[in-house]
């Protein structure tokens, strides 16, 4: 069982290779293509048909199957490519200690920009990227996306804690396409 905020980052292991390597290419829509603030569409999260998490599957997967033919890239499944290896996840727990070992990890694998959240069940409980991860450190490198509304949503936390406030709103008008809104809802969270 998932949250639907994760639905587009969610492959069934029954699902065409085919498809696995659309969503990866190309994107779905842009909830694919931006998830909190960061570009993570160079993963799929592999479930079976429980929906329990079996592992990930990225572009990587696809150049080892380059030897197949188009044909047998017709009949091809996820479950015959995706990537089994479990240490590329991470076991919820106490939210500091998560963080600490997502930075190792990230350090190990500097090319993976997201980690997926399991429980012991197995069951994937959310994504986190690397700019969650080290949030303050690109923040004061100005390397986040959207810069003007971290600095905005950063100094605001930063006031209504010095005036006791204990919650703040933070509002954008004028969405358009949401990608604006995303990054919002991102910086907020991590401010």
């Amino acid at each position: 069982m998932f949250s639907l905020h994760l639905e587009h980052h969610i492959i069934s292991e029954d699902s065409l290779a085919y498809e696995a390597f659309w969503r990866l290419s190309h994107g779905q829509n842009f909830h694919t293509i931006l998830f909190r603030g960061q570009d993570i569409c160079n993963m799929l999260l592999v479930v079976d048909n429980k929906e329990i998490f079996l592992g990930v599957l990225c572009l990587s997967e696809f150049i080892k199957c380059a030897p197949f033919t188009s044909s047998e890239m017709e009949n091809l499944h996820v479950n015959e490519i995706y990537n089994r290896n479990a240490s590329i996840c991470l076991y919820h727990q106490d939210p500091e200690i998560m963080y600490q070992k997502a930075a190792y990890t990230f350090s190990l694998y500097p090319n993976k920009k997201a980690l997926p959240v399991i429980d012991n069940d197995k069951n994937i409980l959310d994504i986190i990227t690397q700019n969650q991860v080290f949030y303050q450190q690109r923040y004061n490198e100005k390397k986040l996306p959207r810069m003007h509304y971290a600095r905005s949503i950063y100094n605001a936390a930063i006031l209504a804690k010095n005036l006791k406030y204990n919650r703040m709103s933070v509002l954008e008008f004028g969405v358009a396409a949401g990608h604006g809104l995303l990054n919002l809802e991102f910086h907020a969270r991590e401010c």
